[in-house]
């Protein structure tokens, strides 16, 4: 297994702590073979865990997460986090408000890039939803991620 093989899991970890495997193979390029055959090792190990979703997984344990996603470097969890939130936006273009605090997450994590107007605009999004549902402390959080955004602050409880 080379180099890029052995960095899925840690780009998975990225995700959150579930994640859906077209997210992941179109964040990292990789074919589908290699990210299956990357998927049965961390099933075997038990890092992951299978849902009752085909595609959707969860990590086993926060701590195992935690440990995966630390060897990323600050550069390449931002850049990682923009790319995130760049293919959810496009595989949920029609359904932005049920995805939109998890952009909001990934475009604030995202910050050294210069994300801060999607990180807030999709906080709006979310905290309007939120709203409609009346899910009022969840809208009063996504309220503050986006007031947060906005002056460039660092996200509360966030997922990561």
């Amino acid at each position: 297994m080379g180099a890029a093989e052995r960095r899925l899991p840690t780009v998975a970890a990225g995700l959150g702590p579930d994640f859906r495997l077209p997210v992941w193979q179109d964040v990292t390029s990789a074919d589908e073979d290699t990210l299956l055959e990357s998927l049965d090792e961390a099933l075997a190990a038990r890092f992951i865990i299978e849902t009752d979703d085909a595609d959707r997984f969860v990590f086993a344990h926060a701590v195992v997460r935690t440990a995966i996603y630390s060897q990323l470097s600050l550069s390449r969890r931002a850049r990682h986090h923009a790319k995130v939130g760049a293919a959810l936006e496009a595989m949920h273009a029609n359904e932005i408000p049920r995805v939109a605090a998890e952009l909001s997450f990934h475009f604030r994590e995202a910050g050294l890039l210069d994300k801060a107007d999607k990180a807030r605009r999709y906080a709006r999004i979310a905290g309007d939803d939120a709203l409609a549902r009346l899910a009022v402390e969840d809208a009063a959080r996504l309220f503050g991620d986006a007031l947060a955004a906005r002056n460039g602050e660092p996200v509360a409880g966030t997922r990561s």
